[in-house]
């Protein structure tokens, strides 16, 4: 008796081939599964962005207005882009912080604008010893040209305040008017930082005038450029210095209008008034 081998295309064998074929993405798998550096970033940073909305008030006419901001210091100490606060001649009322989706609004106000790197600083109140999760501008890294590499930002209202990455790409090098870099990719949120896939921070985005008359137009070119942290610590560090006096301001101006806006106390009815001693007659002359 003899035995019959499995025909070349029998179902037994393609069976084999495709199990053979499946066998090493078991392995792959639970790599696929691993958080990317997106998810990190979102993770670990997005709490430290902040929303801000506040009102915008000049000589005739105020619009309310909104902006992102990063908190650089756990007591509330926030960084974002000058331009976000309006004009020179524009103040800046009824500032109020925003974290993530949570409705409760948190008093803040300005601290300082650095008009040369076009950043600006805010101070959030109220926290009574509440520490904040905060981007540490200290654990840095290098940028280098041609790295990949991601901002965090948020969604507004209408979309619950939802943290969202994109990717930075570090086109170039310019030295003048300072040393910064060129950038181009998705992530265009001045004001705020850009990080490397660990998590470090490799410079923060800033709109940057171009030298006087450096242009082709003998003007003033405007670009966005990420700039380097040195710069941007020794700004926050000026800033920082302020604090104290800024928000003891605060607080007095608060109590003032306080006490402007309390009614004055009624005042206790006069009694009835008593007679007046009747004059001496006068003496002969």
């Amino acid at each position: 008796m003899t035995l019959q081998a499995f025909p070349s295309r029998s179902p037994f064998v393609l069976l084999l081939v495709v199990l053979a074929l499946l066998a090493p993405l078991a392995f792959v798998r639970p790599a696929l599964a691993e958080e990317s550096p997106a998810d990190a970033l979102m993770t670990g940073k997005g709490p430290a962005i902040v929303s801000l909305k506040f009102v915008q008030k000049s000589a005739d006419a105020e619009s309310s207005a909104t902006a992102l901001g990063v908190v650089i210091d756990p007591s509330g100490f926030v960084m974002l882009a000058d331009a976000d606060l309006g004009g020179a001649e524009e103040k800046v009322v009824d500032l109020k912080a925003l974290f993530g989706n949570d409705p409760q609004e948190w008093e803040a106000v300005v601290v300082a604008r650095d008009k040369s790197l076009s950043l600006a600083y805010v101070q959030i109140l109220g926290l009574a010893g509440k520490t904040l999760a905060s981007v540490d501008l200290a654990a840095a890294a290098e940028p280098r040209v041609g790295g990949d590499y991601f901002g965090v930002w948020r969604e507004g209202r209408g979309f619950d305040y939802a943290t969202a990455h994109g990717r930075v790409y570090v086109t170039g090098k310019v030295e003048k008017p300072r040393a910064m870099w060129g950038v181009g990719g998705e992530f265009a949120w001045t004001g705020l930082p850009v990080f490397d896939a660990a998590g470090k921070v490799v410079g923060v985005l800033a709109s940057q005038e171009s030298s006087a008359g450096a242009s082709e137009e003998d003007g003033t070119d405007t670009k966005t450029f990420l700039l380097p942290l040195a710069d941007v610590r020794k700004s926050a560090e000026q800033a920082k210095k302020r604090v104290a006096d800024v928000v003891a301001k605060a607080e007095a101006a608060k109590q003032d209008a306080a006490a402007e806006a309390k009614p004055d106390a009624p005042k206790a009815p006069e009694g009835p008034k008593a007679p007046e001693a009747p004059k001496a007659p006068e003496q002969p002359k």
